[in-house]
């Protein structure tokens, strides 16, 4: 698996960088197995369907502590006190008699190993990693930032390589909330659509936001449509569209469009019927086509066609013989 070994080279494994620090951490040298030769490996994989049915199916947990604290008590009840089905010996009385040849772990219980990944700050200030929204310094808005993930902590590193924000990971995905006042955020330069919109409806920059985010480089788009309708509607209707819009997070002009036309669907035009445009020798030809009256093609100077004798001798009439 990548976590321990990124392949062979001459046959030789190439050692994850990552876990070569957990081994050092531990005070042991990793050893890799032959591929296809069970006989080397031991009983790594059976215990962890047992401890899945044992342990963890059927049985609830609130957080990580009460997590750690069940698993403690299995271990020393359950696991650790049973008699093991291949050595016939209980585990805890084993460990005893093993301890004085066992090195002495380290103070710290694990290395600083961590899951990499990078992250573009949002323009509230947070970012999300695994479902949860961990503040940064607002200085970074708008930059992506490198993020370790640790196994109970996250810490955010700007382009420097400094960590500018450390955060605990919580029991249940969310909002991670920081301790004291919240650092105050630079003003972002508005745009001169930007500016107009806010001028037009200044209760607005929610909304604002919200399409920034949503739209990116189409929110140009969006802002001179709001114009549009602005001066259709009027600034009422609109801006009463976009506290609808705002209290179901649609940052759109589309969902202020359709809001407006429920409102007053006669205000509404249909879209103009382009020119017809195309090469001008296709143009010319229409002009050899000679002007005739539409009468000319009513069905009472068409001629009347005489019923096909049909092969079969059937009528048409025949209500078996009609296709389904």
């Amino acid at each position: 698996m990548t976590t321990v070994t990124l392949g062979r080279s001459a046959g030789k494994p190439i050692w994850n960088p990552g876990f070569l620090d957990f081994a050092r951490h531990f005070g042991f040298t990793p050893r890799a197995c032959r591929p296809r030769d069970p006989d080397r490996k031991g009983k790594i994989e059976r215990p962890f369907s047992w401890i899945d049915a044992d342990l963890l199916r059927g049985t609830e947990f609130t957080s990580r502590d009460e997590f750690r604290l069940k698993t403690r008590e299995w271990l020393d009840t359950v696991a650790n006190a049973r008699v093991h089905a291949t050595t016939k010996r209980v585990p805890a009385e084993a460990l005893l008699e093993e301890r004085p040849s066992l090195i002495r772990l380290p103070e710290v219980a694990s290395p600083a190993v961590a899951r990499s990944a990078i992250r573009k700050v949002a323009s509230d200030g947070t970012v999300c990693v695994d479902a949860s929204f961990y503040p940064v310094p607002a200085a970074l808005v708008g930059q992506c930032v490198s993020v370790r993930v640790f196994p109970d902590r996250i810490e955010v590193l700007d382009a420097s390589g400094a960590v500018v924000a450390a955060h605990r990971i919580p029991d249940v995905p969310g909002r991670v909330s920081i301790d004291g006042p919240r650092p105050s955020r630079e003003p972002v330069p508005r745009g001169a659509l930007e500016v107009r919109f806010l001028t037009l409806f200044p209760e607005a920059a929610v909304f604002l936001d919200g399409l920034l985010r949503r739209m990116k480089g189409l929110s140009a788009i969006h802002l001179r449509k709001l114009e549009r309708l602005a001066e259709l509607h009027g600034e009422k209707p609109v801006r009463e569209a976009i506290e609808r819009a705002t209290r179901y997070r649609n940052w759109s002009a589309d969902a202020i469009g359709r809001i407006l036309e429920a409102r007053a669907p006669d205000l509404f035009e249909p879209p103009p019927v382009p020119p017809l445009t195309g090469h001008p020798t296709v143009l010319a030809a229409l002009d050899d086509i000679p002007v005739a009256d539409l009468s000319d093609y009513t069905l009472d100077s068409m001629p009347p066609t005489p019923p096909t004798p049909d092969p079969k001798g059937t009528s048409d009439d025949d209500p078996d013989d009609r296709p389904f």
